[in-house]
């Protein structure tokens, strides 16, 4: 049987040692960046809902309107990271009042919202806010088609990651538009 020398000792100790650090380093980085699963399997968009990324506000809507609905641009890719499809996503509570119609991207890009378009049988929207680029843009007069404004820390147009609706219901006897609350209590 060979004899270990205290120089393979040594040398066995230290990179057992490397070894075990690269280990702990790897665990506690992977552990520490990890993300919840509460969004769909896509990119760029982890988290957002939630507020955890810098420049996202909390989303409130103004007094007198009822949330209803907020939406998350969802991109799937395959093994090699090539974009299947992307879309928007409802991604809190019930089924909306909202749908989303259609969207256009960047020239030239394909999966980078920066208009969209909806529309809603039952309700009238009278705020969108959208979140991307670490940006909140809020239109206060929106028509139907929302064009953001957001831009990046470079100072370009960024896509939209997330878009808030708020509105009230349209009344289907007089036209007329009233909050959740009002016709809860009537």
């Amino acid at each position: 049987m060979k004899q270990i020398t205290t120089t393979q000792r040594s040398r066995r100790a230290v990179l057992r040692g490397i070894g075990t650090a690269g280990l702990t380093i790897g665990l506690g980085t992977g552990i520490g960046s990890a993300q919840p699963d509460e969004t769909p399997n896509g990119r760029g968009n982890e988290g957002a809902q939630n507020g955890s990324r810098p420049g996202h506000q909390e989303f409130d809507c103004p007094e007198g309107m009822d949330h209803l609905g907020t939406f998350e641009f969802v991109m799937l890719e395959d093994d090699e990271g090539t974009v299947i499809d992307c879309y928007f996503e409802q991604s809190e509570g019930d089924t909306f009042p909202i749908t989303i119609t259609d969207y256009e991207s960047k020239e030239g890009e394909d999966c980078e919202p920066i208009t969209v378009t909806y529309e809603s049988e039952t309700h009238t929207v009278g705020q969108v806010s959208s979140f991307g680029g670490m940006d909140t843009h809020v239109d206060e007069e929106p028509d139907g088609v929302y064009e953001s404004d957001l831009e990046n820390p470079g100072g370009q147009q960024a896509a939209i990651s997330l878009i808030h609706f708020c509105g009230t219901e349209t009344t289907a006897d007089t036209g007329e538009n009233s909050t959740a609350n009002d016709t809860e209590t009537n």
